[in-house]
């Protein structure tokens, strides 16, 4: 968790704001502030609220309370925010968080959303782009601790019992095969 100080700096910077007097951030500190509380000022969360002002120049910080306010937590707020705007088969690759383990790869991700590998791979960019996966080595992606919070409460409360038993069913069979074929 960053300071005050810190997180405020962070918010402006990662928000395009270069002029710390006249931008949106300055014009409005009360709201500002409770974007720094709804963030708990967490950098991830703090990250992708400002991303969401940086390409909304139309939007003022209020705006941005405003739909935060809407989440579940502190750090839920921005993440849910960023997962709404996925369309569904990108929002499906959420039931990530049902996984054990800190990393996967794109034949993992396109056995549990039941899609084609290539489109797999490409959601996962979208994915990557959008702050919400990360890729510590080629091929190898991980949700930040936050997130994966974030998207296994998303999915147990958004997706039914047997469909999650059914995702993780086909990355089950999906690592068998793999067992399989190695050997």
């Amino acid at each position: 968790v960053l300071t005050e100080q810190e997180s405020a700096e962070l918010l402006a910077r990662a928000s395009g704001e270069t002029d710390s007097r006249e931008g949106r951030l300055a014009r409005d500190p009360e709201s500002t502030a409770e974007v720094l509380r709804l963030c708990g000022r967490l950098p991830l969360a703090l990250r992708l609220a400002a991303a969401r002002l940086r390409h909304r120049p139309g939007w003022t910080v209020g705006i941005l309370v405003e739909r935060m306010a809407e989440g579940a937590s502190e750090f839920d707020t921005a993440f849910a925010m960023s997962v709404r705007q996925l369309d569904r088969p990108k929002a499906r690759l959420f039931l990530l968080g049902l996984l054990p383990g800190s990393s996967f790869d794109e034949h993992v991700a396109a056995a549990l959303a039941e899609v084609p590998l290539r489109s797999a791979r490409a959601m996962l960019e979208d994915l990557l782009d959008a702050h919400l996966v990360q890729q510590p080595a080629a091929g190898r992606y991980r949700l930040h601790d936050l997130v994966h919070q974030h998207a296994r409460r998303a999915t147990t409360e958004q997706d039914a019992p047997a469909e999650r038993d059914r995702a993780l069913t086909r990355v089950l069979d999906y690592y068998v095969h793999a067992a399989a074929a190695a050997d």
